[in-house]
């Protein structure tokens, strides 16, 4: 009852504090939301319009690169905007340029963004096995990533090896696309956790 008390008083007493945070979540929310819309158009355009969600899924990567990098420097105080969040906006950057100008057949896009889920599934393990050595961590958040690191072995795997054709390498993408897209809401939910990033 009396943490309660407290959390009205801080939500009443620190308007500021609230306002940074709102501000704060609203970049990964917009960035998950893009993500899993995507995912949302692969579902349904898997079996079609192949040069359509490549075009936008670059698109898609020049937007989200430019949202992380935004981030970086409006908030520099965060845990995370001096870690992996550089390394995102790097790969989200390459990704765009390649996706969005270099890219044209289904065939190159499975080999791209086979390397690029390898690359999400590294970042993962890095951040995930920092977060273990800090001996202070979100246990949903941290098991949330190892999900994502085991999911994204298999699809990348999948899609490098060519074990699918490439209507359903589309779907594969569109489906961890999805996921990754809510994970990174979820991410921005609990962004005013002591492990993601603390408020000054």
């Amino acid at each position: 009852m009396q943490a309660y008390l407290i959390t009205i008083k801080d939500h009443f007493m620190k308007p500021e504090l609230n306002d940074k945070h709102e501000k704060i979540v609203s970049i990964p929310l917009v960035k998950g939301l893009i993500i899993t819309l995507w995912g949302i158009l692969a579902l349904v355009l898997f079996q079609s319009a192949h040069l359509f969600l490549i075009r936008s899924f670059g698109i898609l990567n020049l937007l989200v690169a430019t949202l992380t990098i935004w981030f970086i420097v409006q908030r520099p105080y965060l845990k995370i905007s001096g870690q992996w969040l550089k390394l995102e906006a790097g790969i989200e950057l390459a990704a765009g340029i390649v996706f969005t100008f270099l890219v044209y057949t289904p065939v190159d896009f499975i080999y791209y963004i086979s390397i690029g889920i390898f690359f999400i599934i590294i970042l993962q393990f890095i951040y995930g096995y920092a977060l273990l050595n800090t001996g202070v961590y979100n246990v949903p958040n941290l098991v949330m990533r190892f999900v994502t690191l085991m999911s994204g072995v298999v699809v990348g795997v999948t899609l490098f090896s060519g074990m699918v054709g490439f209507s359903q390498a589309f779907l594969v993408v569109g489906v961890f696309s999805f996921v990754y897209g809510i994970i990174n809401i979820r991410y921005g939910l609990t962004l005013k956790s002591d492990v993601l990033g603390t408020i000054k």
